[in-house]
């Protein structure tokens, strides 16, 4: 599988360190240096269990505070070197639940002190498209009341249902089960090329797939192939989605490092 599966549910943080007596926490964590010299990582919330590969620091940080490279500012440069391999169990919690204990795992093994700012920087807003509010065709909504939530390495992008909070992206195409217009939002920011913020004001979660015109598209994955004389990102996002991007300069949370340490092997 070559498409990008993420498994970890949305949480955002919304103080500047995990608080361990509300938030919940792994039941065993195992923390060891990864000196392969392999550049390549992988990251798996699923089966009751959560699984870092060659995994940076700054990885786990935006994962842990649902942020992406902008919105980390500061540390030290081991952040970007060093990597890791962290496995850990979640106890019977929910992967949504993932976020808050990664955050807890990183205050209380890599001594991670933080704080947000608001800082103005260029960023796209999402929005609804339509004057009539409706979305497009290829999106629907996602009833997460008792569908599976936890991904398994059974999963491809072509299965008929996904689990909830499931996306795969590859050059061109991109699907989605039961996902929330914020982390649609996230997900589209490498796409788009800049920050995105959720802006449509829609609640709930939803079902949704977009093929786009692809400069350089991918072989050998399970996404629909997308159409080479198809319509620009921009424009499959509207007429697909029924969403779009205004582009501007705003507000943007910035978790700013303030200490972190380098943790012990166990």
């Amino acid at each position: 599988m070559v498409s990008e599966v993420v498994t970890v549910g949305p949480a955002a943080a919304q103080t500047s360190s995990a608080q361990p007596a509300r938030d919940p926490t792994f039941e065993v964590v195992s923390i060891k240096r990864n000196t392969s010299g392999d550049t390549r990582s992988m990251m798996d919330g699923s089966g009751g269990r959560f699984t870092a590969t060659n995994i940076t620091l700054r990885f786990l940080i935006k994962s842990a505070y649902r942020i992406l490279d902008e919105q980390l500012a500061g540390g030290p440069r081991w952040m970007d070197t060093d990597r890791f391999d962290v496995v850990a169990s979640r106890g019977g919690a929910p992967p949504d639940q993932v976020p808050a204990m990664l955050r807890a795992m990183l205050e209380q093994r890599f001594n991670l002190k933080a704080h947000h700012e608001m800082r103005d920087m260029p960023m796209y807003s999402l929005v609804l498209a339509r004057t009539d509010g409706t979305l497009g065709p290829r999106v629907t909504s996602a009833d997460c009341t008792g569908r599976p939530n936890d991904v398994g390495i059974s999963v491809t992008p072509r299965d008929a249902v996904l689990p909830c909070n499931t996306r795969f992206a590859a050059p061109g195409r991109l699907r989605a089960g039961g996902i929330g217009m914020r982390d649609l939002a996230v997900f589209l920011t490498p796409m788009a090329g800049r920050i995105v913020l959720d802006r449509t004001g829609l609640a709930g979660a939803y079902d949704l797939e977009m093929t786009w015109m692809a400069e350089q598209p991918r072989a050998g994955d399970d996404l629909p192939a997308p159409d080479p004389h198809g319509a620009s990102f921009f424009t499959a996002l509207q007429e697909q989605l029924g969403l779009k991007l205004t582009g501007g300069r705003g507000p943007v949370d910035v978790l700013v490092i303030d200490g972190v340490s380098q943790p012990t092997d166990n």
